[in-house]
């Protein structure tokens, strides 16, 4: 039987692949043929009658032929069933044996993450996938560049020279694959420590106390209370200015005992029946005169109303026609409290609490007021002329006006 095989050429790549053939390899462009024994030719004598300059002229290297992808990255053979029976038992092992492999000659790259290289059958599968996108049409840069890695890898590999670094540039396409990085282990506490932690500070030796007051109004426990906001008064104009007088009065009378200015939080909370005559002073000073709201306390108040209060001062208000309608018939804010972010969350509440229903209003064509609504996402879907003529004087005042929409869903 081993007389009848043919014998193959003594010329190998590597004594320990003596199956491959080195003129095999030269026929696939993986090696370059050997240059010629012949002697270069001398150059003709000098025009000057010169003795003949015997420098051998280089002989140019003929262009390497191209590398097929189908011999770069053929498909597998199918396994037989001999071999998936011998295999069958220690699969589990040599699963192990290669993750442990892989862990082992991992890098980490540049942005933290555990990079190994890729398989031979992860290889073929690529190179079958560049296969069919070079069948489908001239390749792209980016599968050209790719193509080019693998087939460097692949000539290096038959050559046993050694592979590039598995830190992959982030301008070129990867030929390595991320590994999944373990979670660290987690250790629970000690039996008893959860047990004598505290759960509950009591509110008289607790910060909120210290920050808030003694009051249990001011401490946050009035359930009508939507929320508290400690740093609007710092940003309000008013209240700049209500310190500055202060000061005044103490450098003008310094016999006389002035009361310091306090800083006191905005309350927001749903309009209130007390709440009626200063809501009715600030929008008429805000639009116009006779304008009447008591009939939104019945009406979901809690979802249609805000109100913004500073100590018992209302400096803001903003109502909303009706849950079904979703139509914002005013939101105003107290001269001289423009820039606190009040008007903000008032609209904020009035779009979250009534999340079914697209939001609409009119504003004046020349309000400033535009720029906020363009933030929370409305937009102008009318310009109506006129629309303000019979409540306000158009000589001082614009009467045209926007009708925007917050569209839901």
């Amino acid at each position: 039987m081993a007389a009848n095989r043919p014998q193959r050429s003594s010329r190998t790549a590597n004594p320990k692949y003596p199956d491959i053939n080195l003129d095999d390899l030269e026929t696939w462009g993986f090696v370059n043929p050997p240059a010629s024994s012949s002697p270069a030719p001398f150059s003709h004598p000098s025009s000057d009658g010169g003795p003949p300059d015997l420098k051998p002229r280089k002989k140019r290297r003929a262009p390497r032929p191209p590398v097929s992808f189908s011999v770069l990255f053929s498909s597998l053979p199918a396994p037989t069933a001999d071999f998936l029976d011998h295999l069958t038992p220690h699969l589990s092992d040599l699963l192990d044996t290669r993750d442990t492999l892989r862990v082992q000659i991992a890098r980490t790259d540049d942005q933290g993450r555990l990079m190994s290289p890729l398989t031979r059958l992860e290889v073929a599968e690529l190179g079958a996938g560049l296969l069919e996108a070079q069948a489908a049409g001239p390749p792209s840069e980016l599968h050209a560049r790719l193509a080019r890695k693998l087939d460097v890898q692949a000539r290096k590999r038959l050559l046993s020279l050694p592979l590039p670094s598995l830190t992959p540039y982030l301008s070129l396409p990867r030929t390595t694959r991320v590994l999944p990085m373990a979670p660290p282990p987690l250790h629970p506490p000690p039996p008893g420590v959860l047990d004598a932690l505290p759960t509950r500070t009591p509110y008289e030796c607790s910060f909120a106390r210290r920050l808030y007051g003694a009051s249990a109004w001011r401490a946050g426990h009035d359930e009508r209370l939507l929320w508290r906001d400690w740093e609007a008064h710092a940003r309000a104009g008013w209240c700049a200015l209500m310190e500055d007088v202060g000061r005044h009065h103490a450098l003008m009378h310094p016999d006389r005992d002035s009361p310091p200015f306090s800083p006191a939080p905005i309350d927001y909370r749903p309009l209130l029946p007390s709440d009626l005559p200063q809501v009715h002073d600030l929008l008429a000073r805000t639009f116009w005169l006779g304008i009447n709201v008591s009939s939104s306390l019945d009406y979901a108040a809690e979802q249609c109303t805000i109100v913004a209060l500073f100590k018992r001062l209302v400096v803001g208000v903003a109502l909303l026609s009706s849950p079904e309608e979703g139509y914002v018939q005013y939101i105003a804010v107290r001269a001289g409290w423009e820039g606190a972010g009040i008007a903000k969350f008032m609209l904020y509440h009035l779009i979250t609490s009534n999340p079914q229903v697209d939001i609409t209003l009119h504003v004046s064509a020349d309000s400033p007021a535009m720029l906020l609504y363009n933030k929370f996402g409305f937009k102008p879907e009318a310009f109506e002329v006129g629309f303000y003529e019979h409540y306000v004087d158009t000589r001082n005042r614009c009467g045209n006006a926007f009708k925007v929409r917050l569209r839901r869903g």
